[in-house]
């Protein structure tokens, strides 16, 4: 919540499941980036500012079957996030 992955010690491309509350839209981008596997997400998205570039291309995430969205307040922020990530295999 609020802090940049890379002082996070855990092994990222190890997560199947993962919850991301009080996030900006660039820290979103970032997790993704950096956990391949994951097949459950939910997110809480609070502002499109932050630090690292929002990428020019579509974020994959083969693996993703479920994705919950929360208390996202901003058409524009619920858009990037369609728009910027590939979901071939989202059920829910």
């Amino acid at each position: 919540m609020g802090w940049s992955l890379k002082y996070i010690d855990i092994l990222w491309n190890n997560l199947t499941v993962v919850h991301l509350a009080s996030l900006t839209l660039d820290k979103f981008f970032e997790a993704l980036q950096q956990t391949p596997y994951l097949a459950t997400i939910t997110l809480h998205i609070t502002s499109l500012s932050g630090n690292f570039s929002i990428p020019n291309t579509r974020i994959a995430c083969p693996h993703v079957r479920s994705l919950e969205l929360w208390f996202i307040e901003s058409e524009v922020v619920l858009g990037q996030v369609f728009n910027l990530v590939c979901l071939p295999t989202l059920e829910h």
